[in-house]
């Protein structure tokens, strides 16, 4: 087990993450099989026991897992059902002693699962392989929330500087708190976002991200506006929004000249030529969000 799954010093991983997981795990003891020209399903969760025995997992883990009927639906639920902030399940009972050690030891548990379900999914015990699009949804969900897989095992990205989920959430209660426009197609953003990282649809992923940025910077136009009774059309454009911040004291020169950039390198299609195209959408992302952040603030601050 990795260093990460064993202390869970991580970032917590997402519901959007875990539900990755899930649907990992369940392809791989879910499926259909052809028998003589007719289609039938199997569910084997005795396989997924066998497999969280092989790995030691908790005993009262397994014989949760030994005790589910085998219907469609069941891996998954349990993975999902391994989540502690979902609740106190039966299968997340099982992993600490108090209620205080239930979050860590969750995600020490799901982590682990992570690393286990992708070794598994590569190897000859594996009788029926997830497609390979289910596995790197998942990895890409890992990068998104602050992880990476060095040699089959989690790792924290030293490079990731945000927790990701409390990011997003400090943006759309910052929105809300000052009463700007847009909060509902922030929130939608905010989503695709992530949604479009997952999937691999890196340059949808940055659209998504300069969106977000653009509303925040018009929406503290218009605050800024109304406060100055002064008069800024609802549709105006990056240029005459960035112009009147300036005009009007809520940003500097270099400021202007910073946001004009990251716009210009938001817009631009493809990865960059020495990055590849899931870290440059990271990055990307992660520019956009820290430059809405930051000129929310200013406004809060003024």
């Amino acid at each position: 087990m990795s260093e990460v799954a064993r202390g869970a010093k991580g970032p917590p991983l997402r519901n959007r993450t875990i539900l990755a997981l899930a649907e990992v795990v369940t392809a791989c003891f879910e499926f259909t099989i052809n028998l003589g020209g007719k289609s039938e399903e199997r569910v084997r969760p005795d396989w997924f026991a066998d497999l969280l025995y092989a790995s030691e997992y908790p005993a009262p883990l397994i014989q949760l897992v030994r005790q589910l009927q085998p219907q469609r639906g069941a891996v998954k639920n349990f993975v999902l059902g391994l989540d502690a902030t979902m609740g106190t399940t039966p299968q997340v009972s099982t992993l600490a002693a108090s209620a205080v050690e239930l979050p860590a030891a969750s995600q020490r548990i799901l982590l682990k699962l992570v690393e286990d379900i992708i070794k598994f999914a590569r190897s000859e015990e594996c009788l029926v392989k997830p497609g390979s699009w289910l596995i790197k949804r998942m990895t890409n969900c890992l990068e998104l929330d602050g992880y990476e897989l060095r040699d089959g095992k989690v790792a924290v990205r030293e490079a990731n500087v945000f927790d990701v989920a409390e990011q997003s959430g400090a943006l759309l209660s910052l929105f809300k708190s000052l009463g700007l426009e847009g909060v509902e197609q922030v929130s939608t953003d905010l989503s695709l976002t992530d949604e479009h990282y997952a999937a691999g649809k890196w340059g949808d992923s940055i659209k998504h991200g300069r969106d977000i940025m653009e509303i925040a910077l018009l929406g503290v136009a218009h605050a800024a506006a109304v406060a100055a009774k002064k008069n800024l059309a609802r549709s105006a454009l990056p240029g005459p929004v960035r112009a009147f911040l300036k005009a009007n004291g809520l940003i500097t020169d270099e400021e202007e000249k910073f946001l004009f950039a990251l716009h210009t390198i938001l817009s631009i299609h493809g990865g960059h030529a020495n990055m590849s195209e899931h870290e440059h959408a990271r990055i990307c992302r992660q520019y956009a969000l820290t430059a809405a952040h930051f000129i929310l603030l200013l406004l809060s601050l003024s």
